[in-house]
């Protein structure tokens, strides 16, 4: 569905000069809203893998019951006493898998566990059940572009775009020449992608 809408091309890129043709600026125009629907997706996947993963919780604990989940932790946590508490699934697990499950943790994988998608899982999750989530954002993340006619790399212009959200009428690439090249014609596409 995300893929359907992102090749209708929901949005126009516009071309003008400044700087008498130095500066070639794109940008997008008619951006049209993320259908609903895509919403309801996103947070039936994100229900459905958080799912997932309370169910292997389930079959890992040797005695499974009511508060059995699988955590998800951004950071260590304490007890009363300032000792260090791993991560664990109600009902007991075996050593191994308390490891494991400590090693899996987003505070575990890297410098920024707020990055982790275990935590874009959650919290998606929980928007989904409290809230409703919005898939309500276009964004561009990277581009490519030619020259009509091809320009040797002796001419090329400098690039500056605007990576991130799109938002109508704002700038999305802009490209400096070092002379003024009224006549020159630019292919410009963006990587258009949906954020939530």
């Amino acid at each position: 569905e995300i893929r359907a809408f992102e090749e209708t091309k929901p949005y126009a890129l516009v071309c003008h000069q400044e700087a008498e043709g130095r500066h070639h600026v794109f940008t997008a125009t008619n951006i049209q809203p993320v259908p609903e629907h895509i919403s309801l997706i996103i947070g039936d996947a994100a229900h459905a893998a958080r799912t997932c993963l309370d169910h292997l919780a389930w079959a890992l604990a040797q005695s499974p019951n009511d508060r059995t989940s699988f955590p998800i932790w951004d950071a260590p946590k304490a007890d009363r006493e300032g000792n260090e508490r791993h991560p664990t699934i109600a009902g007991g697990i075996s050593n191994e898998c308390r490891t494991l499950l400590k090693q899996v943790q987003p505070y575990s994988g890297g410098k920024n566990p707020r990055a982790s998608p275990l935590v874009w899982l959650r919290e998606l999750d929980n928007l989904d059940k409290h809230r409703f989530v919005v898939a309500g954002i276009a964004t561009h993340e990277s581009s490519d572009y030619g020259f009509v006619p091809d320009i040797s790399v002796v001419d090329a212009p400098d690039m500056f775009p605007t990576w991130g959200v799109l938002l109508d009428g704002e700038e999305v690439c802009r490209f400096v020449f070092s002379e003024p090249k009224p006549d020159q014609h630019i292919e410009f596409h963006i990587a258009f992608e949906v954020g939530v």
